[in-house]
């Protein structure tokens, strides 16, 4: 097309990373197995890292966890 012109823009984000330990410890895990359903998790208590809260959710009939983040936003 004449006339036209390609414009290019470039973007960099730089991210600082935050980092943290939280222990989540369970007495009787063995127990937790056996009288959790299948869609049921231990919660741990909130933590902050980075500025946000955060939480840790064990589900142990998935054998998974998951952190989250409990701030808002949280990128």
């Amino acid at each position: 097309m004449a006339g036209s012109t390609n414009t290019v823009v470039q973007t960099n984000s730089v991210t600082a990373a935050a980092t943290g330990v939280h222990d989540f410890r369970f007495d009787g895990y063995s127990l937790t197995k056996a009288v959790a359903g299948e869609d049921d998790f231990y919660e741990s208590e909130a933590f902050s890292v980075g500025g946000h809260n955060w939480a840790i959710r064990y589900y142990p009939n998935r054998d998974s966890s998951r952190v989250g983040c409990l701030s808002t936003p949280c990128s």
